[in-house]
């Protein structure tokens, strides 16, 4: 059942220095039909035009059920990261 899973993902507006991360389980496709699960929040980034920076946001699911979030900036490599426990399993 280990599986990982990244995307890329940029800022949504002009000089955006944090992007905050909110993750959710379900198959809906607005998140309030979903459960959610936690958040995290990215912070630092440099000032920038909006889609220029690049977010990498990596999903790690261990076999316990555990759901491991890092995002990264490509720039400067700056991360954070949160665990985070799937409901149901």
């Amino acid at each position: 059942m280990p599986c990982a899973q990244t995307r890329t993902f940029t800022t949504s507006s002009d000089n955006q220095q944090i992007v905050m991360i909110r993750v959710c389980q379900g198959e809906g496709e607005q998140f309030p039909l979903n459960t959610s699960l936690g958040q995290l929040e990215l912070s630092g980034l440099r000032a920038a035009r909006r889609g220029e920076l690049a977010i990498e946001v990596t999903f790690e699911l261990d076999a316990d059920g555990i759901l491991n979030v890092r995002a990264r900036d490509v720039e400067t490599q700056r991360q954070t990261q949160a665990r985070m426990k799937l409901v149901g399993l």
